[in-house]
């Protein structure tokens, strides 16, 4: 019987690896890439954003039906479907999943990764993508009725257990970033027969290659930068519309000479981890995880 596998991510998990060079790479999988067939992404958006009044979950099945392979189990991976998270406190997440298991999807991936380094990554992003905001009102540090980003996003344990109740434990798999980019063999035990395969036929692998982010130096300058240039967060700007953050990104990307082992989130770092301390005990335990140092 043919399966449907979709991994959700989270976003800043090395989900643009696996989506380009793993995924893609892996012999006897249909894998179906969002970013080279546009009606893919519209179908999981859908999921994401449309209101039951709008959905058609028959039309959907139907989209999805339509890019499946004899004898091949097919493969979605989408970071989205892990919800809403900016402004908001995750209102669609038991939608998604509801709506991906009537759609016939059989298995769901969800990768994570410590919070200390995936809150750092998701601020840098935003800095990279324009934003302007400093990292004390980027995220609900203090508690705010109203934050821009909600830390909770990353409390792992309370989507997995989602996942698991909708799903079934044995069709719910957690990848660690840290296996990913340091436990290859690891990975791939894990991976390999939850897709029903004896093992990873990965056909021309690429060294695996870490994005390096900015210093904290050029992160801080280039949220100053944003303030004045034009890009999605800052539409209005002062200089012209031809000379957009990303070209300061890239500037500074190149004279990036001072890396400074500190992280940029460094202030909050016990914060951080003593809030996600008990939900990562939780989901360690519940299912065998072995979560690395980081998370803890």
């Amino acid at each position: 019987m043919q399966e449907i596998v979709c991994h959700i991510g989270f976003p800043k998990t090395g989900t643009t690896y696996l989506q380009k060079q793993v995924f893609p790479k892996i012999k006897y999988i249909n894998y179906v890439d969002w970013t080279q067939v546009n009606q893919i992404k519209i179908l999981l958006d859908n999921i994401i954003n449309q209101d039951d009044s709008y959905y058609n979950k028959d039309a959907s099945q139907r989209q999805l039906m339509d890019f499946q392979k004899m004898d091949l189990n097919m493969l979605l991976s989408y970071e989205p479907l892990t919800g809403h998270h900016i402004r908001t406190q995750f209102p669609n997440r038991t939608q998604i999943a509801r709506r991906l298991k009537a759609l016939g999807i059989n298995k769901i991936i969800i990768t994570i990764r410590n919070q200390t380094d995936v809150l750092e990554s998701t601020y840098k992003q935003y800095i990279k993508s324009g934003g302007v905001l400093k990292i004390s009102n980027f995220f609900d540090w203090n508690n705010n009725s109203m934050p821009y980003f909600y830390r909770d996003y990353f409390n792992y344990e309370r989507i997995i257990d989602l996942y698991v109740e909708i799903f079934g434990q044995e069709n719910v798999l957690v990848i660690q970033y840290e296996d990913i980019f340091t436990d290859r063999a690891k990975f791939d035990r894990q991976l390999a027969p939850f897709l029903n395969l004896n093992q990873l036929e990965l056909e021309d692998l690429s060294p695996v290659k870490v994005n390096k982010s900015l210093s904290n130096l050029n992160t801080k300058l280039l949220r100053i930068i944003n303030h004045f240039t034009y890009n999605a967060y800052r539409p209005s700007n002062l200089f012209s519309k031809k000379i957009p953050t990303y070209l300061f990104y890239k500037i500074l990307s190149y004279i990036d000479i001072i890396r400074e082992e500190k992280l940029l989130i460094s202030n909050y770092k016990e914060e951080i981890r003593n809030y996600f301390m008990d939900s990562n005990k939780s989901i360690n335990k519940k299912y065998n995880l072995h979560l690395h140092d980081k998370y803890f």
